[in-house]
């Protein structure tokens, strides 16, 4: 009985200490890491984007806080920019002659008021300088009128004849006032009607030009005009535009004609469809980065949306066709969240699901955050036991 009994005990003693050793081996085998710690029993967060303060100071990352605002969606058109009729000159000969010119008059060139462009010389043709031809026929009028008027005075001439010679005397008058003020040393001078530019210059330095062909254009530069073709199936937004954003090619920045106190020249009722497009024309203080003759792109404003939320273009990301923000959760942390956008003003863009008033939404550094996203993104963490 007492060996049964000793071989009994060892076999225990034995089976306990292998459950111990194992359930040593098992508790063993678990490591608990800081991320263990930070998600057991909470809920996860992928897609949550770590960026330390310094990391998003570097990076230029800012933020703002999203309210309610009023919205104007707007239609995407093609354009261009123009000059205005008013504000363009065309100097033309007014006597024939061979042409003399005072500057470079290249496309771009500076010229003030009164200025003189051109002068106008036939001195040396064979029909004679019309200039001088007229202040002689002009002094041999008058001398003959005031003659015939003394005459009739003594009853020598008839009022027929009187009539004859004061008619010749005014029409002589007339041509001759017309070039005496702009007759210089060397000949007839035609002088800028304003200050302005030059567009173009149609005769070099010898041409010779007949009365009435023009010699030169050019403009005020002080107001363009903005075009914009809106298509058919929008009558009813070119109806009712009153303005619209707009960027001429290779401008750094976007434009608006309320801005540039643009006046809207066409009307509903002035319309007329060509090629299926309705043309809008705005005329506008002229702006250093649009150019006449070039072309750019116009977001027609339409209805005015009351308490809409939306964020500059440059908040949102592009993914596969999905659009993200990212939204400020805390000092170093940011939700990467998925929206949808709506109509867009060339430089917002309205969304309609996926973000809320009050929300913190980085507008600038956005791609510093999406690269630090890709590789610290934080991630959920299963702890099991």
């Amino acid at each position: 009985m007492k060996i049964y009994h000793k071989i009994h005990m060892k076999q225990y003693m034995m089976s306990l200490g292998l459950v111990c050793l194992t359930a040593c081996h098992s508790h063993d085998s678990h490591t608990h890491t800081a991320t263990d710690e930070d998600t057991h029993n909470h809920p996860a967060h992928a897609g949550l984007v770590e960026m330390s303060k310094d990391e998003a100071r570097l990076a230029g990352v800012k933020t703002i806080q999203v309210e309610p605002a009023a919205f104007v969606e707007t239609l995407t058109v093609g354009g261009r920019i123009t000059t205005v009729p008013t504000e363009t000159f065309t100097l033309t000969a007014t006597t024939p002659g061979i042409v003399r010119t005072h500057a470079s008059l290249i496309p771009g060139y500076a010229v003030s008021k009164g200025q003189a462009l051109f002068t106008l010389s036939s001195d040396r043709m064979i029909e004679g300088d019309p200039v001088k031809k007229s202040g002689i026929a002009y002094e041999a009028a008058k001398a003959d009128y005031e003659r015939k008027t003394r005459l009739l005075a003594e009853k020598i001439v008839t009022q027929t004849e009187w009539n004859a010679a004061r008619e010749r005397y005014e029409t002589a008058r007339v041509a001759y006032e017309a070039t005496m003020d702009k007759d210089g040393h060397n000949g007839h001078v035609i002088a800028a009607p304003a200050s302005g530019y030059i567009v173009a210059c149609m005769v070099n330095n010898g041409s010779y030009v007949n009365a009435g062909e023009p010699v030169a254009v050019m403009e005020k530069g002080n107001r363009m005009m903005l075009e914009a073709d809106v298509p058919m199936s929008h009558q009813s937004l070119a109806v009712a535009c009153k303005g619209a954003f707009f960027k001429p090619e290779g401008a750094a920045g976007m434009l608006d004609t309320d801005s540039l106190n643009a006046v809207l020249l066409t009307h509903g009722k002035g319309m007329r469809a060509e090629q299926g497009y309705l043309t809008l024309r705005w005329e506008m203080d002229r702006n250093a980065e649009a150019f006449p003759g070039s072309y750019a792109t116009v977001y027609v404003k339409g209805a005015v949306q009351e308490n809409a939320l939306s964020l500059p273009i440059q908040a949102l990301t592009e993914e596969s066709g999905t659009y993200y923000i990212y939204v400020k959760t805390a000092a170093t942390h940011y939700e990467k969240r998925k929206v949808v956008k709506g109509g867009t003003d060339g430089t917002r863009v309205e969304i309609v699901k996926g973000l809320k008033a009050g929300d913190n939404v980085a507008v600038e550094g956005v791609a510093a955050i999406r690269q630090a996203g890709n590789g610290r993104t934080v991630e959920a963490h299963a702890h099991n036991h």
